[in-house]
């Protein structure tokens, strides 16, 4: 009897092993990489930067004391003081070519003599 007993168990444990190997297999085979959108998260994350980004700027304004028209106002203001600091780099080239022909036409000339 304690043999018969002994078999049980010895076959109980195998059919548990091979069961436990049939699903470990099975999962395997199951499991597959979710579809994921990386452009998708790219845009909720910039999204997310901008409103914190937003979120910072308006607080510190808030915190300079300015409202949101002023804010508006002051940046807007910034905005055109930057343009009229800009040079005009197509004027720029035009008047370095002008200054490069009279270079040259000096020079012949003095050349000339």
């Amino acid at each position: 009897m304690s043999e018969t007993n002994n078999q049980n168990q010895q076959n109980n444990q195998q059919n548990t092993q091979t069961s436990q190997s049939n699903q470990q297999g099975g999962s395997q085979q199951n499991q597959t990489a979710p579809a994921f959108d990386y452009d998708k998260l790219a845009g909720i994350i910039n999204g997310k930067q901008r409103a914190d980004e937003d979120s910072i700027l308006k607080n510190y304004f808030k915190n300079q004391g300015l409202s949101s028209d002023e804010m508006k106002q002051a940046i807007a203001a910034f905005k055109e003081q930057k343009a009229k600091n800009t040079p005009d780099v197509g004027q720029l080239q035009t008047n370095l070519t002008t200054v490069k022909r009279v270079m040259l036409c000096r020079k012949g000339k003095i050349t000339a003599l």
